[in-house]
């Protein structure tokens, strides 16, 4: 499946400022901009899936996010194999698309999330937590109760 004709960009190349531009413009989140650049870098370990830190710049100002977490299908033919058997990225973009938004806890915004079942491809562009974690690791008191209203909220 490909959402309006986009290639699902299932390595991290395929992640360009064009490919984006028109992913946040078919979702609606980026409205008449576009991104001019991308950089990425690998977050995580990558079990059965391969997550990169976008940094994105626009060509002005915009509500976009200046920072996505991208999940794609991993390198690691192993670990594909393993996804693609037990149906785990077809669970996951499902998650995100069918079942997060009626959920009653906060889950990370989808931005963009597109799968290709057959093909075990998959793009799923995240909101980037990355403050969530910082204050847990701080573990002062107050950032504690503050985190945890926003992941509540």
């Amino acid at each position: 499946m490909t959402v309006g004709g986009l290639p699902i960009a299932s390595t991290p190349d395929a992640l360009s400022a064009q490919w984006l531009t028109e992913a946040l413009h078919s979702t609606g989140y980026l409205g008449d901009r576009r991104v001019t650049e991308v950089t990425h870098a690998p977050i995580g370990t990558g079990q059965m899936c391969d997550c990169y830190r976008l940094t994105l710049r626009y060509d002005g100002d915009t509500g976009a996010p200046r920072s996505l977490v991208a999940k794609l299908p991993a390198a690691d033919q192993t670990s594909r194999t393993t996804a693609k058997a037990l149906r785990l990225y077809e669970s996951e973009v499902d998650f995100y698309q069918q079942l997060a938004p009626a959920l009653p806890v906060r889950t990370p915004e989808v931005f963009y999330a597109d799968q290709d079942v057959d093909a075990t491809s998959f793009v799923l562009l995240l909101e980037d937590l990355l403050g969530i974690g910082d204050r847990f690791e701080r573990g002062a008191h107050g950032d504690f109760r503050f985190s945890i209203a926003y992941v509540s909220a």
